[in-house]
């Protein structure tokens, strides 16, 4: 469950966040003691995020979901300094999740084969 930044991500909070998703699942599945069938646990969140990644206020989505970085403004498909690097994937235009990913990689996809098309295979890129 993921928090927005600003939120206490301490381990008892944690706690209770965990017990109230466990209680809507039980409620919504109709299973009861859902949380004696738990073999393993372990939390991740804002803190991790930032300690292992130096993530910008613990964001798991690699951005700093800042107005700079959204929409139109995120990173470019291509390298500002390294000719014909270009990039794919959540971080770029059109943006995160699985159809936008898909859509990014097309759009990589049809802009090497531009640049194919004006290198020919003989000459190096």
């Amino acid at each position: 469950m993921p928090l927005a930044p600003g939120i206490v991500d301490a381990e008892d909070t944690r706690e209770v966040y965990f017990a109230e998703m466990i209680s809507r699942l039980e409620k919504h599945t109709g299973v009861e003691n859902l949380l004696s069938h738990v073999d393993y646990k372990r939390s991740y969140c804002v803190s991790n995020f930032v300690q292992d990644y130096n993530a910008y206020k613990g964001n798991a989505y690699g951005l700093a979901n800042t107005l700079k970085q959204t929409a139109v403004l995120k990173p470019s498909i291509k390298n500002k300094n390294i000719e014909n690097l270009l990039y794919t994937g959540q971080l770029t235009v059109p943006g995160p999740g699985v159809p936008p990913s898909i859509i990014s990689g097309k759009i990589v996809a049809n802009e090497l084969k531009n640049i194919k098309t004006k290198n020919p295979i003989n000459k190096p890129l």
